[in-house]
C-alpha cells in the first residue's frame, strides 16, 4: 500500500470553502454506488482543502466508510478528497488492491465489522480499527493476480446485468408515460368487452364483466 488516511470536512459555515472544483466525497455518494465513484454530490475549494484535514485522494484507490453505511467501499475513478468519514488506501499495485477491495467487501458482506463498531449515538469505526483489521493475502503475485480477476469478472458480469435492468425499468416509465389507462364501471359494462390496445401511443381501455 502505498498510502493511507481518513479524510477531514472544510467548515461548513463557511461558503468560499464549498462549489469549488474538488469532488468531495460524502456518505451519500458511497451509499449509492455500485463499488466505484465517477461523481461527486458535493465539490470543495482548494481554500476549504488546505484549511481541513481533507486531502487529494488519487483515482484508483479505495474508500471505506466509517460512518453511517459503515464497511460500505467504493473505488474511486476519480481524484477527489473525502470527510472523516472515510478510511482511504491507495495503492501501486492494482491486483493487490482489487484483492483487498475483494477481501474488505467480504468483510461487509458477512459482517465482520459489526464486533468493532464503537456504539453511541452513532454506529461507527474509526481509522485504527481498519488499519489494524487483520487480513491473509497470498504471498504470490500470480495467486493474488488470479483470484482478483476472478471477482473482477464477476463483479463486470453483475454491473452487466444491472445496467440491462436499469434500462429495462426506464423503458418500463417511457412506455407508461406515453400510454393512458382508462377503467370503466364494471356494473355499467355490458359482458364480455374486455379490450387492450398495446401499441405505443395508443390508448388502452379495460372493461370489466359484471360480477354480480
Amino acid at each position: 500500500m502505498y498510502k493511507c488516511g481518513s479524510g477531514g470536512t472544510p467548515k461548513s459555515t463557511n461558503k468560499d470553502f464549498y462549489d469549488g472544483d474538488i469532488p468531495f466525497l460524502g456518505i451519500s455518494d458511497i451509499t449509492k454506488s455500485n463499488g466505484f465513484i465517477n461523481n461527486t454530490e458535493k465539490h470543495i475549494s482548494s481554500d476549504g482543502l488546505n484549511s481541513s484535514a481533507a486531502w487529494i485522494v488519487s483515482k484508483g484507490a479505495i474508500s471505506l466508510a466509517m460512518y453511517a453505511s459503515v464497511g460500505k467501499l467504493a473505488i474511486l475513478n476519480i481524484d477527489a478528497a473525502t470527510s472523516q468519514a472515510f478510511y482511504n488506501m491507495i495503492f501501486d499495485d492494482y491486483d493487490l488492491r482489487d484483492l483487498v477491495y475483494q477481501r474488505l467487501n467480504k468483510a461487509n458482506e458477512l459482517s465482520e465489522w459489526n464486533k468493532l463498531i464503537s456504539t453511541g449515538t452513532q454506529s461507527n469505526l474509526n481509522a485504527d480499527k481498519v488499519k489494524n483489521f487483520q487480513m491473509y493475502l497470498p504471498k504470490n503475485h500470480d495467486e493474488i493476480k488470479l483470484i482478483s480477476t476472478f471477482f473482477k469478472k464477476i463483479d463486470n458480469a453483475i454491473a452487466l446485468h444491472q445496467r440491462k435492468l436499469d434500462l429495462l425499468k426506464e423503458q418500463k416509465k417511457a412506455f407508461y408515460k406515453r400510454c393512458s389507462f382508462r377503467v370503466y364501471n364494471y356494473k355499467i359494462a355490458p359482458k364480455n368487452t374486455f379490450k387492450t390496445a398495446l401499441k405505443t401511443g395508443v390508448q388502452m381501455e379495460y372493461k370489466y364483466d359484471n360480477m354480480d
